[in-house]
Protein backbone atom coordinates (compact mmCIF):
# COMPACT_ATOMS: atom_id res chain seq x y z
CA UNK A 1 0.00 0.00 0.00
CA UNK A 2 1.40 3.41 -1.03
CA UNK A 3 3.85 1.59 -3.51
CA UNK A 4 4.86 4.53 -4.86
CA UNK A 5 7.97 4.57 -7.41
CA UNK A 6 8.80 1.24 -6.28
CA UNK A 7 12.09 1.77 -4.35
CA UNK A 8 11.15 -0.51 -2.05
CA UNK A 9 9.11 -2.94 -4.18
CA UNK A 10 11.21 -3.46 -6.92
CA UNK A 11 12.92 -5.75 -5.11
CA UNK A 12 9.71 -7.44 -3.15
CA UNK A 13 8.65 -8.20 -6.46
CA UNK A 14 11.67 -10.31 -7.17
CA UNK A 15 11.16 -12.53 -3.79
CA UNK A 16 7.10 -13.43 -4.68
CA UNK A 17 4.48 -11.95 -6.71
CA UNK A 18 3.73 -8.76 -5.80
CA UNK A 19 0.67 -5.87 -6.13
CA UNK A 20 1.80 -2.45 -6.05
CA UNK A 21 -0.97 -0.07 -5.14
CA UNK A 22 -1.08 3.45 -4.88
CA UNK A 23 -3.68 6.39 -5.85
CA UNK A 24 -0.64 8.31 -7.92
CA UNK A 25 -0.94 6.92 -11.80
CA UNK A 26 2.78 9.35 -12.24
CA UNK A 27 4.31 7.03 -9.16
CA UNK A 28 2.86 3.69 -10.69
CA UNK A 29 4.35 4.66 -14.15
CA UNK A 30 7.72 5.04 -12.42
CA UNK A 31 7.23 1.79 -10.64
CA UNK A 32 6.47 -0.18 -14.06
CA UNK A 33 9.40 1.23 -16.04
CA UNK A 34 11.37 -0.37 -12.71
CA UNK A 35 9.74 -4.11 -12.67
CA UNK A 36 7.14 -6.04 -13.68
CA UNK A 37 5.35 -6.47 -10.61
CA UNK A 38 1.34 -5.91 -11.03
CA UNK A 39 0.60 -1.94 -10.61
CA UNK A 40 -3.19 -0.81 -9.70
CA UNK A 41 -4.09 2.52 -9.37
CA UNK A 42 -6.35 2.53 -5.93
CA UNK A 43 -7.54 5.33 -3.06
CA UNK A 44 -6.68 3.12 0.27
CA UNK A 45 -9.55 5.11 2.06
CA UNK A 46 -11.92 3.09 0.25
CA UNK A 47 -12.49 -0.49 0.11
CA UNK A 48 -9.01 -2.05 -1.38
CA UNK A 49 -8.77 -3.82 -5.05
CA UNK A 50 -8.37 -7.15 -3.68
CA UNK A 51 -10.33 -10.17 -2.39
CA UNK A 52 -10.60 -11.60 0.92
CA UNK A 53 -7.98 -13.66 2.09
CA UNK A 54 -6.11 -13.64 -1.01
CA UNK A 55 -2.67 -11.81 -0.19
CA UNK A 56 -0.26 -13.49 2.58
CA UNK A 57 1.75 -9.91 3.58
CA UNK A 58 0.25 -6.19 3.37
CA UNK A 59 3.56 -4.35 3.80
CA UNK A 60 3.57 -0.10 3.27
CA UNK A 61 6.38 1.58 3.75
CA UNK A 62 6.14 5.26 5.22
CA UNK A 63 2.83 5.81 3.82
CA UNK A 64 0.19 3.41 5.76
CA UNK A 65 -0.29 6.48 8.35
CA UNK A 66 -1.73 8.35 5.74
CA UNK A 67 -4.69 6.17 5.34
CA UNK A 68 -8.03 6.01 8.47
CA UNK A 69 -6.43 3.68 10.63
CA UNK A 70 -9.89 1.88 11.47
CA UNK A 71 -10.53 1.41 7.40
CA UNK A 72 -7.30 0.32 7.29
CA UNK A 73 -7.36 -1.91 9.93
CA UNK A 74 -10.42 -3.48 8.65
CA UNK A 75 -9.21 -4.19 5.15
CA UNK A 76 -6.16 -5.27 6.20
CA UNK A 77 -8.19 -7.76 8.14
CA UNK A 78 -10.15 -8.88 5.22
CA UNK A 79 -7.70 -8.93 2.42
CA UNK A 80 -4.56 -10.69 4.67
CA UNK A 81 -6.70 -12.98 6.88
CA UNK A 82 -4.14 -15.91 8.85
CA UNK A 83 -1.53 -13.59 7.14
CA UNK A 84 0.87 -10.59 8.13
CA UNK A 85 1.49 -6.70 8.59
CA UNK A 86 4.59 -4.98 7.95
CA UNK A 87 5.27 -1.41 8.21
CA UNK A 88 8.37 0.07 7.44
CA UNK A 89 9.93 2.83 8.74
CA UNK A 90 12.80 5.45 8.85
CA UNK A 91 14.19 5.55 13.02
CA UNK A 92 15.83 8.55 14.00
CA UNK A 93 18.64 8.31 16.27
CA UNK A 94 17.74 10.56 19.87
CA UNK A 95 20.04 12.74 18.09
CA UNK A 96 19.22 13.24 15.02
CA UNK A 97 18.83 16.85 13.65
CA UNK A 98 15.41 16.29 11.71
CA UNK A 99 14.11 14.30 15.00
CA UNK A 100 15.45 17.22 17.09
CA UNK A 101 13.96 19.56 14.43
CA UNK A 102 10.65 18.14 13.94
CA UNK A 103 9.60 18.07 18.03
CA UNK A 104 10.12 21.85 17.79
CA UNK A 105 7.72 22.06 14.51
CA UNK A 106 5.35 20.52 16.23
CA UNK A 107 5.85 22.54 19.42
CA UNK A 108 5.42 25.43 17.03
CA UNK A 109 2.25 24.16 15.69
CA UNK A 110 0.86 23.27 18.25
CA UNK A 111 1.28 26.98 19.79
CA UNK A 112 -0.31 27.99 16.26
CA UNK A 113 -3.45 26.31 16.80
CA UNK A 114 -2.29 23.85 14.54
CA UNK A 115 -2.38 20.08 15.11
CA UNK A 116 0.34 18.22 13.13
CA UNK A 117 0.30 14.81 11.82
CA UNK A 118 2.60 12.04 13.44
CA UNK A 119 2.61 9.29 11.46
CA UNK A 120 4.84 7.03 14.22
CA UNK A 121 1.57 7.15 16.35
CA UNK A 122 -1.07 6.48 13.17
CA UNK A 123 1.23 3.78 12.51
CA UNK A 124 0.63 2.31 16.31
CA UNK A 125 -2.92 3.05 16.06
CA UNK A 126 -3.12 0.97 13.50
CA UNK A 127 -1.40 -1.86 15.14
CA UNK A 128 -3.32 -1.50 18.15
CA UNK A 129 -6.02 -1.62 15.51
CA UNK A 130 -5.02 -4.84 14.62
CA UNK A 131 -4.22 -6.32 18.10
CA UNK A 132 -8.07 -5.50 19.20
CA UNK A 133 -8.75 -7.98 16.44
CA UNK A 134 -6.89 -10.85 17.50
CA UNK A 135 -3.56 -9.95 15.88
CA UNK A 136 -0.34 -10.67 17.89
CA UNK A 137 2.96 -8.69 17.77
CA UNK A 138 5.79 -9.85 15.92
CA UNK A 139 9.32 -9.15 16.91
CA UNK A 140 10.78 -5.87 15.14
CA UNK A 141 13.86 -6.33 12.90
CA UNK A 142 16.22 -3.69 12.09
CA UNK A 143 16.71 -4.02 8.44
CA UNK A 144 19.40 -1.76 8.22
CA UNK A 145 21.49 0.90 9.59
CA UNK A 146 23.32 4.05 8.12
CA UNK A 147 24.98 7.28 9.04
CA UNK A 148 22.67 10.43 8.19
CA UNK A 149 23.67 13.66 7.85
CA UNK A 150 21.82 16.95 7.81
CA UNK A 151 22.39 20.52 8.44
CA UNK A 152 19.71 22.47 10.11
CA UNK A 153 19.80 25.21 7.45
CA UNK A 154 18.84 23.10 4.98
CA UNK A 155 16.29 20.54 6.25
CA UNK A 156 14.07 24.37 7.50
CA UNK A 157 14.69 25.00 3.67
CA UNK A 158 13.34 22.09 2.51
CA UNK A 159 10.14 22.56 4.84
CA UNK A 160 9.71 26.28 3.19
CA UNK A 161 9.44 24.55 -0.27
CA UNK A 162 6.78 22.23 0.60
CA UNK A 163 3.06 22.96 0.19
CA UNK A 164 2.09 21.85 3.62
CA UNK A 165 3.56 21.68 6.94
CA UNK A 166 4.26 18.84 9.50
CA UNK A 167 1.66 17.07 8.21
CA UNK A 168 -0.48 20.04 8.04
CA UNK A 169 -2.45 19.82 4.33
CA UNK A 170 -3.58 23.26 4.39
CA UNK A 171 -1.69 26.03 5.93
CA UNK A 172 -1.71 29.87 6.13
CA UNK A 173 1.38 31.29 4.45
CA UNK A 174 2.06 33.91 7.09
CA UNK A 175 1.43 31.29 9.87
CA UNK A 176 3.75 29.29 8.19
CA UNK A 177 6.52 31.34 7.73
CA UNK A 178 6.50 32.64 11.68
CA UNK A 179 6.14 28.74 12.65
CA UNK A 180 9.41 28.67 10.40
CA UNK A 181 11.43 31.17 11.89
CA UNK A 182 10.36 30.18 15.42
CA UNK A 183 11.99 26.53 14.64
CA UNK A 184 14.59 28.41 13.29
CA UNK A 185 15.68 30.99 16.58
CA UNK A 186 14.25 27.13 18.25
CA UNK A 187 17.56 25.88 16.31
CA UNK A 188 20.35 28.54 16.64
CA UNK A 189 19.84 28.24 20.61
CA UNK A 190 20.32 25.08 21.00
CA UNK A 191 21.74 23.35 17.96
CA UNK A 192 24.39 26.06 17.40
CA UNK A 193 25.45 26.71 14.08
CA UNK A 194 22.55 25.91 11.62
CA UNK A 195 24.85 25.89 8.55
CA UNK A 196 26.86 22.75 10.26
CA UNK A 197 26.56 19.76 9.08
CA UNK A 198 25.64 16.74 11.85
CA UNK A 199 26.18 13.03 11.95
CA UNK A 200 23.66 10.46 13.50
CA UNK A 201 22.82 6.54 13.13
CA UNK A 202 19.28 6.18 11.62
CA UNK A 203 17.75 3.17 11.10
CA UNK A 204 15.06 1.52 8.73
CA UNK A 205 12.91 -0.88 10.91
CA UNK A 206 9.99 -3.29 9.77
CA UNK A 207 7.26 -3.65 12.89
CA UNK A 208 4.26 -5.70 12.64
CA UNK A 209 1.35 -8.34 13.55
CA UNK A 210 0.60 -11.68 12.56
CA UNK A 211 -3.21 -11.47 11.95
CA UNK A 212 -5.73 -13.82 12.85
CA UNK A 213 -7.38 -16.21 10.19
CA UNK A 214 -11.03 -15.43 10.10
CA UNK A 215 -11.59 -17.79 6.79
CA UNK A 216 -14.45 -19.80 7.13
Amino acid sequence: MGAGTGQIGQHLATMAPYIAIDRSLGMLAVFHDRSSACTVVADGTTRWPLADASVSVVFSSRAIHWLPPALAAHEIARVAAGGVLLIGRTRRDANDVRRLLRRALHRQLRDAGLEPRAGRDLGEALLALCRDGGAEDLEPIVAARWPATSRPSTVIAEWRDKPGLGGVASIDPTVKHRVLDAVTAWAKDNLGDIDRDSTAEDSYVLTGVRLPDTRP
